[in-house]
């Protein structure tokens, strides 16, 4: 039998973000731990840095249900009488520059698969954070679609493990959270937490394709890439696609979310 492939995945949160994740006395990430099987930590708080670093690592699966776990405890702070599956919020991975190719895809293929896969926005940030060669990769959507749309990027990020090598892992400054701003095309795209979703265009520059006019031109927005939904666009959770790796069959986001979404 081969050997099974782990992940470790990475994500940028704000300080207020990091005590939802840890909980009371740890309640809460000793829960995400216990209920996804995987390794869940969170960086050291930087006095002055307003952000700190999420990093999941175990098997894909393992990885993608615990991000779902993080988004779940994200909307249940969203002071708001809509059902906590239909809530949207966001996620921001922390992806190795080499690497983003990968996931975006010859003229945003990726980004669209991934999106019609998972029914999740996606903004590909165009810089790298302050001092470091990774790059924000934001996810926003339900908790479904972010759990989908997880498993999918850490399948291809894995595909592709060997690019990966020389990263300089980001780590939160003092001061202005500098890598806020360098993403936050990618959150005024996919929709601020807790908001509505498709507010793309404010911040076309700092995001591939957060404005209709992207990448790739006025016309032209491959798979929505966060913005105004274009080829891509926003889809329902029920969307089909290919679920890349996965045997005996190519399920719906649907059927995705009966095998890897309901809690074990």
């Amino acid at each position: 039998m081969a050997p099974i492939k782990t992940i470790q995945m990475r994500a940028l949160i704000f300080t207020k973000e990091a005590g939802i994740i840890i909980g009371k006395h740890g309640k809460n990430v000793a829960d995400i731990r216990e209920q996804s099987g995987a390794r869940v930590t969170v960086s050291e708080n930087v006095p002055g840095a307003m952000e700190r670093v999420l990093t999941i690592s175990g098997p894909i699966d393992a990885v993608a249900k615990a991000f779902s776990l993080v988004a779940t405890k994200f909307v249940e702070e969203q002071q708001t009488t809509q059902d906590v599956s239909a809530r949207h919020t966001s996620v921001r991975l922390l992806v190795p520059h080499s690497q983003m190719g990968s996931v975006i895809g010859k003229q945003g293929s990726k980004i669209k698969e991934f999106q019609e896969l998972s029914g999740a926005k996606i903004v590909a940030a165009e810089d790298m954070l302050p001092n470091s060669t990774e790059r924000t990769f934001t996810i926003n959507g339900v908790i479904a679609s972010i759990h989908i749309a997880t498993f999918h990027v850490g399948n291809t990020l894995l595909e592709h493990a060997d690019r990966a090598a020389g990263t300089i892992f980001y780590k939160p400054i003092p001061g202005i959270p500098n890598a806020s701003v360098a993403s936050l095309g990618g959150l005024m795209g996919a929709g601020m937490r807790g908001g509505m979703p498709g507010m793309g265009g404010m911040m076309g520059a700092m995001g591939y394709g957060a404005a209709a006019g992207g990448f790739g031109g006025p016309s032209q927005a491959y798979g929505g890439y966060g913005g105004a939904p274009g080829t891509g666009g926003m889809r329902t959770p029920g969307a089909g696609g290919n679920a890349p790796g996965m045997a005996g069959g190519l399920p719906s986001a649907n059927q995705m979310q009966q095998q890897i979404f309901i809690p074990r």
